[in-house]
């Protein structure tokens, strides 16, 4: 009787520490940011300026009481490092990466003001820019003696990032046997259909993986559930391992099934502006702010 039989070898590469580093650089423009509507803060709270960079990324302020450029000035910013471990777990908690109330300025608003909150030792900065969060009690999540959806989910994501940990990703395959069936009359010995499962930090990048024999006997191929050959499948999408019954031998056959894919595991940097002083020109001279960002997104 003849066994056909074969072993997983699984691979998942690390796009984090692979390819996906983040810039050196970037250029901040004056005219790509903007306050967010007034409807997405407390009343009488300032507006937060809506930050992202030429290219499209949002990124966030940790230093409110320093400036940021206006009209039709440009800053140039420079990678410092990765931020503190507590302020990654608000970005990755928090806008863009996962959405909060569904509206983005809200959602960019909650986000800024979890940062500061923390950054200042878990209370609300005292600066006239925060004009509006006296009413605000973060101890009952109360805004002016009412209870307030908007606190809530800063002090939700706050305690998030208190509580957060990282969760290595893994790759497994969902297979219940390794055994192929069918007969010498077949064509082919097949396996039961075989999908490819990612767990942890950064499942949500992997949209493919790939899958490899090793020293299969000549001829075996692999297919999706339709027959279609190929080495490349959607997640969520299975493949069957097919091994041609005439090239294999009396007793037992055991071979190889390589699976790999690729996970970006996203992390959140400091960057300086360069030069620092910046002068607004009709106004004030002073430093510009240090942003934090999140690569990749």
């Amino acid at each position: 009787m003849k066994k056909i039989f074969f072993t997983f070898l699984v691979s998942l590469v690390f796009a984090s520490t692979v390819w996906a580093a983040p810039p050196d650089n970037f250029v901040i423009s004056a005219k790509d940011l903007y306050s967010t509507p007034t409807e997405s803060v407390f009343p009488t709270t300032s507006p937060t300026r809506f930050k992202q960079n030429t290219d499209g990324k949002v990124v966030y302020c940790i230093e409110y009481n320093r400036l940021m450029v206006h009209d039709e000035d440009t800053a140039n910013y420079v990678y410092k490092g990765a931020a503190d471990p507590i302020y990654n777990a608000v970005l990755l908690n928090g806008y863009p990466y996962k959405s909060i109330t569904g509206k983005t300025y809200t959602d960019y608003f909650i986000t800024a003001t979890a940062i500061w909150y923390i950054k200042e030792g878990y209370k609300m900065p005292t600066d006239p820019i925060f004009e509006g969060f006296e009413k605000a009690d973060f101890e009952t999540r109360t805004y002016d003696g009412k209870p307030n959806e908007l606190l809530d989910k800063i002090l939700q994501l706050v305690d998030t990032a208190k509580n957060y940990q990282t969760v290595t990703p893994t790759l497994t395959a969902s297979i219940n046997s390794t055994k192929l069936k069918g007969s010498s009359t077949d064509e082919y010995y097949v396996s039961e259909p075989i999908k490819a499962v990612v767990k942890g930090d950064g499942k949500d990048s992997v949209k493919t993986y790939m899958v490899e024999l090793v020293d299969a006997p000549e001829g075996t191929i692999l297919t999706d559930v339709n027959g279609n050959e190929k080495t490349e499948f959607s997640i969520g999408e299975k493949f069957l391992v097919k091994v041609p019954t005439k090239n294999v031998s009396v007793g037992s056959t055991e071979f190889g099934v390589e699976i790999s894919t690729v996970a970006e595991i996203p992390k959140s940097y400091v960057y300086d502006p360069e030069p620092r002083s910046y002068t607004w020109v009709g106004h004030k001279t002073g430093d510009l702010q240090t942003i934090i960002a999140v690569y990749p997104d």
